[in-house]
């Protein structure tokens, strides 16, 4: 895929110090010249609130508030609507896939993730995005 040309910008909200790390490694491997990390709601809408991202990725279960909370902020937002948002999560049921999918995220990831997944994800949402 054509965005390892740009200078991609991408806002992972993880708790998880270890996956925070692991996954931020993952996506600048994959070109993303800038990854801001936040650790729980208000950190990301702060974040949100000073810069405009190419793509998000939020974890499910965050302190302060939950991911879908903050996607549904994401989608009320005239600046980040249409910003790609992949929910990462332990949670796979299929219940939580719908209800995820219903409150606006574009692809649903259960971790443990794999580079090679995330990737392909990452490709998907992009491309339906241009």
């Amino acid at each position: 895929f054509a965005y390892a040309r740009f200078e991609m910008k991408a806002l992972l909200i993880e708790d998880n110090l270890v996956l925070a790390t692991i996954t931020k490694r993952s996506l600048q491997a994959l070109r993303f010249s800038f990854v801001d990390v936040a650790h729980d709601g208000e950190e990301a809408l702060g974040f949100l609130s000073k810069q405009k991202y190419d793509i998000i990725l939020v974890d499910w279960m965050l302190p302060k508030s939950s991911g879908l909370d903050i996607v549904r902020c994401i989608r009320a937002s005239k600046d980040h609507s249409s910003t790609p948002i992949i929910m990462t999560t332990g949670k796979n049921e299929r219940q939580d896939i719908i209800k995820a999918l219903q409150t606006g995220v574009d692809a649903y990831l259960v971790k443990p993730i794999s580079p090679s997944l995330l990737k392909e994800r990452i490709d998907k949402v992009l491309a339906a995005a241009r």
